[in-house]
């Protein structure tokens, strides 16, 4: 039976707050029932053991940030919609990094729903990436250049991995901006 009061958003903030302090991998169920003053088997009512809650993180994580990107680019396009989907994706890992962790690892505990959501991200960053110059043919090499930008951006800035007294948002802005004119010497205007 259920803990009054206890629900899966209360679990999940649980877990979110810890995987944002210690990392993803200290989130266990032990961890989550003491913050939660429960004890261990409450849990299972709202997850599946381990792997349900590292689930239940990853959807949640792809949810709010495909939000993000989404959100960071309406109303833009070109180069202003790439860099505002960039600024996007360090600030949601700068902000939610137990998140950020979740989503990344997505494929170690897939299901429909993170399929789905990752899909959901991959044609988003596509269709702002359309507006240049390509061939069709190189979109998934496209998606995964803006791709590794962000997340070596993000995995660097979370392990204080940029010491130089240059910053670190003007230096994101130059890679972007080298990588969207690389697009443009590749292709030029007249991609297939």
């Amino acid at each position: 039976m259920a803990k009054a009061g206890l629900t899966e958003e209360a679990v999940r903030q649980a877990a979110i707050a810890i995987a944002d302090k210690k990392g993803l991998n200290q989130v266990t169920l032990k961890a989550i029932a003491d913050r939660l003053r429960i004890k261990t088997p409450s849990l299972y009512t709202y997850v599946d053991g381990l792997p349900g809650l590292n689930n239940l993180l990853a959807v949640y994580g792809l949810q709010y940030l495909r939000n993000e990107l989404a959100e960071a680019a309406v109303g833009l396009s070109g180069k202003d919609a790439v860099h505002a989907m960039g600024s996007a994706y360090i600030r949601f890992a700068r902000e939610n990094p137990g998140l950020y962790e979740a989503a990344q690892w997505v494929n170690k505990w897939q299901d429909e729903r993170t399929e789905k959501l990752s899909n959901e991200i991959i044609d988003l960053v596509g269709k702002v990436l359309a507006a240049f110059p390509q061939a069709e043919k190189d979109q998934t090499h496209l998606i995964r250049m803006f791709r590794s930008i962000c997340h070596g951006f993000a995995s660097l800035d979370r392990n204080h991995g940029f010491g130089m007294p240059v910053s670190v948002e003007e230096s994101f802005f130059f890679a972007i901006e080298m990588m969207l004119a690389g697009i443009q010497s590749k292709y030029g205007e007249n991609a297939g």
